[in-house]
């Protein structure tokens, strides 16, 4: 809240949440009645008449194109002060309430505070083509009827952001609250334990294609000279380290902080996997020293011992419940073991105080630098 003050920042809940969406005329559960197309919901446009996608043959059936499907509409009191009812029916002006006559049903109602009045979306037979016309909205229910009118479903902003204005940002660590740095723990003696915050870096999740394994392979061999792990591992090629995450997955990090790594990945791999930029969703913590096993041990399942588990291994598992990438890179200069955790950003606070309590007792060096 203080972070957001200057611009206003104000905490809403679900309710919020659904009056937003209504003055939008975003479609939710109400409107997805099972018996809607996209073209019903306002999506028509996204149905490509040039190329194939599931659905399109059913989606030219004559009853799902038929001129008088009730499509999505906005419903708003011609009496201002008038309030708007869920499954309240469509009736014309003037028409004997029944099946001959029933037009459609309001599906999600609100009071909207920016209209100062209660508004509704409605699925409504040739809704577009009705807009400012004035109907009947009937809830035998209720014993109520009033006078509506038929509009867009949008009420609020239809121009979706005439008045934009740009913020300036700048990343900011994910351990800014958490991270201490200095000597942590035990005050007398070395160190046993380093833990350093990587900082600067790049983050690409690679996922190759059905039948394209392979060829991803061989991409990042001739792009990095080094293949990508096929089972739980980690190998260090020119600039990049290729970490598996999961059957023919993994990811790509490098050094820098490329505001969009994505587009030089793609033309490695040229269309053979999919890419997802991961950069700024998750902390780097790197651990080293001559006791770091023993605070590993504490909090992970890992048999982390040379014979099982060398430079280069790897695992997807959980530090005290935080699900994490965990590798071994290079030994230090000294020979310690030198391990690194990739964690979701929003569990990066929480991993650290962990790793720091279970390090306490041998010293901890607290340090942040960028990835080289």
């Amino acid at each position: 809240m203080r972070a957001g003050a200057e611009f206003g920042v104000t905490p809403y809940g679900t309710e919020a949440l659904g009056v937003m969406r209504i003055e939008k005329g975003h479609v939710a559960g109400p409107e997805l009645s099972g018996t809607t197309t996209a073209d019903d919901l306002g999506l028509g446009k996204m149905m490509s008449k040039k190329k194939d996608y599931v659905g399109r043959v059913m989606a030219g059936r004559d009853a799902l194109v038929a001129p008088d499907r009730q499509v999505v509409v906005g419903i708003k009191p011609v009496n201002k002060a008038s309030r708007l009812r869920s499954g309240a029916h469509v009736i014309p002006k003037g028409a004997v309430p029944g099946p001959d006559t029933d037009q459609g049903y309001l599906t999600s109602v609100c009071y909207s505070p920016m209209l100062g009045h209660w508004i509704a979306l409605a699925l409504v037979e040739r809704g577009r083509e009705r807009h400012g016309e004035i109907v009947r909205a009937y809830d035998p229910l209720r014993g109520e009827e009033m006078h509506v009118e038929i509009t867009s479903p949008v009420f609020y902003d239809p121009e979706e952001g005439a008045s934009v204005v740009e913020y300036s940002w700048e990343a900011q660590s994910p351990l800014r609250k958490a991270f201490t740095p200095g000597r942590l723990g035990l005050a007398s003696g070395d160190a046993g334990i380093a833990m350093t915050e990587i900082s600067d870096f790049n983050l690409v999740q690679v996922m190759a294609r059905r039948g394209q394994v392979a060829a991803v392979a061989k991409a990042a061999k001739n792009a990095w000279g080094v293949l990508p792990p096929e089972k739980p591992g980690a190998a260090v090629g020119k600039g990049v380290t290729l970490i598996w995450t999961g059957p023919d997955q993994f990811f790509v990090l490098s050094a820098g902080n490329n505001p969009d790594p994505v587009p030089s990945l793609a033309v490695v791999f040229d269309g053979m996997a999919s890419l997802s930029d991961q950069s700024g969703g998750r902390c780097l913590i790197r651990l080293s020293g001559a006791k770091v096993r023993d605070a590993l041990a504490k909090v992970s399942s890992i048999d982390l011992h040379d014979a099982v588990f060398p430079v280069g291994a790897a695992a997807a598992t959980s530090i005290d419940h935080t699900g994490v990438n965990l590798w071994r890179g290079p030994d230090a200069a000294n020979g310690s073991p030198v391990y690194s955790l990739l964690v979701f950003t929003s569990f990066a606070d929480s991993l650290w105080h962990t790793l720091a309590d279970a390090a306490a007792e041998y010293g901890v060096e607290a340090t942040r630098t960028p990835l080289s």
